[in-house]
Order: C-alpha cells, then sequence, then structure tokens
C-alpha cells in the first residue's frame, strides 16, 4: 500500500540484502528499522532512532559512535545541512535513495574505532 514511498522501501531492501546479518542500525525511519532486518539501537529503553534528525545527530555524536549504519531519512529541506555534517565528520554515504522533493535516504557505514 502506499503507506511508504518507494524510495524507504527501496533503501530498507538495500540494507537487508547488502549488510551483515548481525550489524547493528541507527535510523530515524520505522519502516527501515522493522524491513532492514538489523540491530536496531536503543537507548534508556526507548526506541531513539525514530527521534532524531540531522541537527540531533550533530549535537549527539554519542547516538550514532559505535553503530555499524547510519540510515537517515532526510527532508527535502535538510539535505544541505546532511551534506555538511557528512563532510564536515568524513563520512562516506554508501548509498543513497532519492525521493525527489520527500527528501532522501541516505545510507552510511560507520567506521568501527569512531
Amino acid at each position: 500500500h502506499n503507506y511508504r514511498k518507494a524510495y524507504i522501501h527501496d533503501a530498507a531492501q538495500w540494507l537487508a540484502e547488502n549488510t551483515a546479518d548481525g550489524a547493528s542500525l541507527l535510523t530515524n525511519d520505522r519502516y527501515i528499522a522493522y524491513f532492514s532486518n538489523k540491530q536496531l539501537e536503543w537507548t534508556r529503553g526507548k526506541p531513539v532512532q525514530f527521534q532524531f534528525d540531522v541537527d540531533t545527530l550533530a549535537r549527539q555524536p554519542d547516538l550514532w559512535r559505535g553503530v555499524d549504519y547510519l540510515a537517515v531519512s532526510v527532508p527535502r529541506r535538510q539535505v544541505e545541512q546532511w551534506q555538511t555534517f557528512v563532510r564536515a565528520r568524513g563520512l562516506t554515504e554508501i548509498a543513497v535513495f532519492d525521493g525527489g522533493r520527500m527528501g532522501l535516504v541516505a545510507v552510511v557505514k560507520l567506521s568501527q574505532n569512531s
């Protein structure tokens, strides 16, 4: 059903097929969290992965330190901010799923020693 956009579905499927089964994932999209079949990061008993945006990632690096993958749904108005965040921290997007005016989903593999 059209509850989810194709690009979000594609991102979840890509994660399921192209990352290790035991890999940990921090994401802000429930659909990706559910269908990627990854181990989700939880903080203080709450699924923090649904409650962050680019600002939060920049302000709270502890959220994503030690996590294997970051899959961030970025609204169109925050794309530039996201790209700055990625560049400033020397991160690399390994996959980007473009949803046009809806925004995008970017997948970053984080190094184990970050």
